[in-house]
């Protein structure tokens, strides 16, 4: 699928307007209780698939990031299959002329593993995904694990979601799993079909909180496991400060990452937000900069949105992103899309989803009743160079 772009850049590649469909599943403590988080339950997406889809196509993007949770298609163990939502969604991104990229696993495992950090995931994940192929033969786009970083960081070093375990040498094996789920699972579809992977995950940069040697050691070593999914996946060495803890995994797991890991046909996804903005004021474009010296692959925002802002504001936000990403395409930077995500209002995002109590994020194209906020005016501008038709916020759906 070709998407249009205002004042298409001369770099060569194609760019790729996209938004995604929020679908965050992990586990959280809350109230003397673990809660499973439930986003497309709690935002109405699955009583509406249909609509919301026709809504993201409306606003000028070609593509949906995508995910059906794990947990839905296998509640009852790793034999048994219900493809009804991944049937329901395929057919209804193909009506709406959208082209799905495919997202497998966002942050939560089914209720039958230990978590995301059982040694048994990644041979349930692949055998999932070998499923998944056998039944769908026109899906060409994948983020098989969305963010690995985030859920590894948030369950077993932070230890707010899922397992809740705060421990170095736990995070660091829980991300190599996750990395090797991911592998994988891109093997086997490399291996089934002509793909292109959207490697997403969180991009940001931790600075130190004063001059001490100790502080830039911790800031060093928190912006290299921030780029270490990046580098199991891609096959580079992470950096120095960070060796011992990744010398702990055993040979197995590194000799299975190192084989697995390519960098052919991939878009590394830069998921950035106003909230990523370094204290310093460093743009986007910098770090991307930085970025594409270090892995030399084609890159994108891979989700975007107000966070952190009024959506007022959300209009500036997308805009400015647009110009930075025009200026790394002018200087022949792979800069190749931009995702806003999501298309409507989440819930409890502004609490990293740990007081499950449905309090809306506000950082949609659309609000939690459909009706399109001013970014979505932005985007489908940008997208194709028409105007919406109407006010930008509404009773319905853009036009045009």
């Amino acid at each position: 699928m070709t998407d249009t772009a205002l004042d298409a850049p001369a770099a060569g590649e194609p760019f790729h307007w996209m938004v995604g469909e929020e679908s965050s599943d992990p586990i959280v403590a809350f109230d003397g209780r673990r809660v499973r988080v439930d986003q497309m339950e709690t935002t109405g997406h699955l009583r509406r698939v249909e609509q919301d889809l026709r809504d993201i196509r409306a606003v000028g993007a070609g593509f949906v990031r995508y995910g059906v949770n794990w947990r839905r298609v296998q509640p009852d163990g790793p034999r048994a299959f219900d493809w009804g939502l991944w049937d329901q969604a395929l057919h209804a991104c193909e009506r709406a002329g959208l082209e799905m990229v495919v997202d497998l696993l966002h942050f939560g495992a089914p209720d039958w593993l230990g978590g995301v950090s059982d040694p048994a995931l990644p041979d349930a994940f692949l055998r999932y995904t070998e499923a998944f192929l056998r039944r769908y033969s026109e899906p060409s786009w994948f983020t098989p694990v969305n963010e690995p970083y985030i859920t590894a960081h948030f369950s077993t070093q932070l230890g707010i979601w899922n397992e809740a375990v705060c421990d170095e040498g736990a995070f660091v094996r829980t991300l190599a799993q996750l990395c090797l789920a991911d592998l994988s699972a891109s093997a086997a579809i490399r291996a089934d079909r002509r793909a292109t992977f959207v490697h997403s995950e969180a991009l940001g940069l931790d600075l130190p909180t004063d001059a001490s040697d100790a502080a830039v050691l911790r800031s060093d070593r928190a912006n290299a496991f921030r780029l270490l999914s990046f580098d199991i996946r891609y096959g580079q060495e992470p950096p120095d400060c960070i060796q011992a803890a990744v010398a702990k995994l055993d040979d197995r797991s590194r000799s299975e990452l190192a084989a697995l890991a390519f960098r052919d046909g991939v878009i590394a996804g830069h998921d950035y937000y106003p909230v990523s903005t370094p204290t310093d004021g460093r743009s986007y474009g910098s770090l991307a900069r930085q970025f594409h010296r270090r892995y030399c692959v084609p890159f994108m925002v891979a989700e975007t949105s107000n966070l952190g802002l009024d959506p007022s504001e959300g209009p500036a936000w997308l805009e400015g992103i647009y110009a930075e990403g025009q200026a790394l395409r002018r200087d022949g930077l792979p800069f190749v899309g931009i995702c806003w995500y999501s298309r409507g209002d989440q819930h409890d995002w502004h609490t990293t989803l740990t007081r499950p109590v449905g309090e809306v994020t506000p950082v949609g194209l659309f609000d939690i009743d459909r009706r399109p906020r001013p970014a979505a005016a932005t985007f489908r501008r940008l997208a194709t160079g028409r105007p919406a038709v109407g006010p930008a916020q509404g009773d319905g759906p853009l036009r045009g």
